[in-house]
């Protein structure tokens, strides 16, 4: 077996959503790694395109330039946001300091939006927003009242955001307003929503925040469409919450026994599952009904970080193992465009099943059917 090029455990990875050809992954000593995917299947042991250690310190997050795969930013314990040039020899062409370590940093991707701007968050109570191009910060979100875990951008309104932070609250932000907009409630369902619930447009200054973990919130991300989001916490617990109102789904994911602080996981395109890392496992969950499809098993260690690629139906798992797990589906010999379409038709008709499946079973392998899916380690040379 070939050393990996990690030899530390993989914090954080990212699919290009351009083109979905790049594999990005960066660890805790500070490497950072990006792999081309289609010459890694024509061949399973090719190399990684480039390999760099941005810091002696640990990396937390990673993303790519949505539109450029030319770009790309990571972020971690030594609290700065590196910009990346991916020409060969990849280098560092920027570089933002934030001053205290970071859990995360992100691009605005929505469509309208110029795409410079990055929010960060950490220890800070405070959520920054720079300016790419200057390295300014030109806006800064005050609200939370410990620091902020995690941040995400609207996928559909240029200036909208939410944000997750230790005293366990669920905050949504307008960047153009002061305050914070919306706190969601874990006690507030759907029904209450409809019937006695109007969504607030201005800043709330006075008003007290909800509680939407029993715990810290981990990580908050918005599904593909924007009209939802999926959130977890050290409670153990998966919410699902509408994004307008800020209620609760009250979706029951299976209880998992991921209480990390670092936690990563994905979306399918067309918002039909969620894959949660769970100890040594990958769980694939049905996002609207909340039942569990499967476990994918695997890493020989605790599962960190999970990313969809957008392109190949596929799924990428990382973790404590230093290594980088690649699932596909039993209809991975199906050509992509069909997959993409038959999932899409599946959708519209209310179907659970995974693509190119009968009605006895999904087509994700569990460790009892190595015959039906495989996942294929990235094997780097030393």
């Amino acid at each position: 077996m070939i050393e990996s090029s990690h030899t530390a455990p993989v914090s954080c990875i990212d699919v290009d959503s351009s083109s979905g050809q790049y594999l990005l992954s960066c660890d805790f000593h500070g490497n950072v790694s990006v792999v081309n995917l289609r010459k890694h299947k024509r061949d399973r042991r090719t190399k990684p395109w480039q390999v760099k250690k941005a810091s002696n310190s640990a990396l937390r997050s990673c993303q790519w330039y949505p539109t450029d795969t030319g770009v790309f930013i990571t972020a971690g314990v030594s609290g700065k946001v590196n910009v990346w040039d991916t020409k060969f020899p990849m280098k560092v062409i920027d570089e933002i300091k934030f001053g205290s370590a970071i859990k995360q940093c992100r691009i605005s991707d929505s469509p309208g939006s110029s795409s410079t701007l990055v929010a960060v968050c950490g220890d800070n109570r405070s959520i920054y927003l720079y300016d790419l191009v200057s390295g300014a910060r030109v806006i800064s979100l005050i609200g939370h009242t410990a620091g902020v875990n995690t941040v995400a951008w609207s996928p559909t309104q240029p200036f909208s955001m939410i944000s997750g932070s230790a005293d366990s609250t669920i905050r949504s932000w307008d960047i153009r307003k002061p305050g914070w907009i919306l706190s969601f409630d874990r006690d507030f369902d759907y029904e209450d929503c409809k019937h006695y619930y109007k969504p607030q447009t201005s800043p709330q200054k006075n008003a007290v925040a909800l509680r939407a973990h029993s715990g810290q919130v981990t990580r908050v991300k918005y599904t593909n469409d924007g009209k939802r989001i999926l959130s977890t916490g050290t409670d153990g617990r998966m919410r699902l919450w509408d994004a307008w109102r800020g209620c609760n789904m009250m979706v029951h994911y299976e209880r998992t026994g991921n209480t990390k602080k670092i936690v990563q996981f994905g979306i399918s395109q067309f918002d039909t599952y969620v894959a949660y890392p769970d100890r040594h496992q990958v769980k694939i969950f049905d996002m609207l009904r909340g039942n569990l499809v499967c476990s994918l098993r695997g890493h020989f260690e605790p599962v960190l970080a999970c990313t969809f690629s957008a392109h190949d139906i596929e799924l990428y798992s990382a973790g404590i193992d230093n290594s980088i797990l690649n699932w596909v589906t039993t209809s991975a010999e199906l050509d992509s465009k069909k997959m993409i379409e038959e999932e899409y038709r599946a959708k519209l008709r209310g179907d659970s099943l995974l693509i190119g499946v009968n009605n006895d079973g999904d087509d994700w392998t569990t460790s009892d059917d190595e015959d039906l899916l495989f996942a294929e380690e990235f094997f780097f040379p030393s």
